[in-house]
């Protein structure tokens, strides 16, 4: 099927944007905290977003070096505001000190440097690597289908086991790589698009909104038996992919446009969003009580991140049309 225009999309992910801020800046209430363990569909959403319209592409060489270039802006724009804060005094990590202790390896295949939330971006650009890989190997898309449903049974139960016997944050950054987090949910938006026309006659209506519910469900369930964080539980499978067939049955349905507005800058917001946190956080804690700083700040910071990714978004279309004007 003819991939359009698909305003929901874009209504979904600037929900997903609006929630990943929510999650490095909580809400200080048991809202932030229903956020925080019940909302984990947006890293999925993004995954599926990619794998759906890469379908038929095979632009995966420069997709790796777009999101390279992304990933690099993005530790840049980090470093710069947490250098300008330890010059002035207001924040006391050395960003020097945090580039010279990096462990190397493990930060070019896992990430970060400065921006710990930048792990989508890398293992997001080892993904293009693979899925160039891939697409080289006779039969390799196959294997790759019937890896998805392996994949997320390790990754959820694996986690759940290293969450119990041990440290979860010593290895968590295994959990969120290209092949345990991008792999599955990538391969699924593809397969979507690939049986697009079946999967939709198939899914109509009331068995989307069943998809979704039992998702809605099992998130109750999981937190009365297991009652605790993790990136990816079985509910998130069924909401995430329930939310992403519903806004393919309904395309033109996105009554806030402004959420369609953050979804065409989520890019940005997901690049900007963290300084802007270190930024706030080092001049509220600073000036204001700490009470009144953790109250507003999630609120000041969606609100900046939202105009500075807008801001930069227009400022680079911008600079984009005089340099086609000039050639």
């Amino acid at each position: 099927m003819e991939k359009r225009e698909n305003n929901c999309l874009w209504m979904l992910k600037g929900i997903s944007c609006l929630i990943v801020i929510l999650f490095h800046c909580p809400i200080h209430n048991l809202v932030g905290d229903a956020i925080i363990y019940a909302l984990r569909f947006p890293i999925p959403i993004f995954l599926m977003i990619t794998g759906y319209y890469s379908f038929g592409k095979n632009k995966y060489l420069r997709s790796a070096g777009k999101t390279l270039r992304l990933l690099l802006f993005g530790e840049l724009v980090t470093a710069s505001v947490m250098s300008v804060c330890f010059i002035a005094g207001i924040m006391d990590a050395n960003p020097v000190d945090i580039f010279l202790k990096t462990d190397w390896i493990k930060t070019i295949f896992f990430g970060s440097i400065f921006n710990g939330t930048l792990w989508y971006l890398y293992a997001m650009f080892w993904g293009w690597i693979l899925f160039y890989i891939i697409s080289k190997i006779p039969h390799g898309y196959f294997f790759m289908k019937c890896s998805i449903i392996p994949l997320l049974m390790v990754h959820i139960f694996g986690r759940m086991l290293v969450t119990k016997y041990s440290d979860i944050n010593e290895t968590v950054y295994l959990f969120r790589s290209v092949i345990l987090f991008v792999v599955p949910f990538f391969m699924i938006g593809r397969l979507i698009a690939e049986h697009q026309k079946r999967i939709l006659e198939k899914m109509k209506g009331f068995r989307v909104t069943l998809l979704i519910a039992a998702g809605a469900f099992l998130i109750v369930i999981e937190y009365i038996i297991w009652h605790q964080f993790m990136d990816l539980q079985v509910s998130t499978v069924f909401v995430s992919v329930g939310m992403f067939l519903f806004a393919l049955q309904y395309p033109d349905f996105a009554p806030n446009k402004l959420l369609i507005r953050i979804g065409h800058v989520s890019q940005y917001v997901y690049i900007f969003h963290i300084p802007v946190i270190i930024l706030l956080n080092a001049i509220l804690v600073k000036n204001v009580l700490d009470t009144v700083a953790a109250t507003v700040i999630p609120y000041l910071v969606i609100l900046c991140t939202v105009l500075v990714s807008y801001g930069f978004d227009r400022m680079r279309k911008s600079m984009h049309t005089v340099s086609g004007m000039r050639k």
